[in-house]
C-alpha cells in the first residue's frame, strides 16, 4: 500500500509540474509569471513543514497526506520543464512548425531522476 501511496503521489507531482511547465513556457508574459511565482512561493518553504499545513488544512487520511505531498512537490517538475522549454527557439526560427514542437522538453533527459527523486521523498 505505501509503494502505491508513493509511485501515485509522484505521478500525480510529475503531472501537475510538468503541466504548469509546459504552459509556462508556452504561454510567456503573464502566464509565466504567475505560475513561476507560485512556484517560487512553494519553494521557499521546507517540503515536511509545508506539506504538514496542507494535511492539517484538509484534514486526516492517506488520500489527503498524498494530495499535500504530490502539491508540495510539483515545483521541481515545473522549474525542470520550464528550464527544459527554450521560448527564443520560437523567435528567431525561421521555419514554420507546430505550435508545440520546439517547446515541449526531452522526457528522457532530468525527468527520470526527478521522478526518482520525488518517488524517494513519498516513501
Amino acid at each position: 500500500m505505501s509503494l502505491l501511496a508513493g509511485i501515485a503521489t509522484a505521478v500525480g507531482a510529475m503531472l501537475m509540474g510538468v503541466t504548469l511547465g509546459i504552459l509556462s513556457g508556452y504561454y510567456t508574459g503573464w502566464v509565466e509569471t504567475v505560475i513561476m511565482r507560485l512556484t517560487d512561493i512553494l519553494m521557499a518553504f521546507p517540503y515536511i513543514l509545508l506539506a504538514i499545513a496542507i494535511v492539517a488544512g484538509l484534514g486526516p487520511g492517506l488520500r489527503n497526506a498524498m494530495i499535500a505531498i504530490a502539491i508540495v512537490g510539483f515545483p521541481l517538475y515545473t522549474r525542470l520543464v520550464r528550464g527544459s522549454s527554450s521560448p527564443s527557439a520560437s523567435a528567431s526560427s525561421s521555419k514554420r512548425r507546430r505550435p508545440g514542437e520546439h517547446r515541449l522538453p526531452d522526457p528522457r533527459t532530468a525527468h527520470r531522476a526527478a521522478t526518482a527523486f520525488t518517488a524517494d521523498r513519498c516513501l
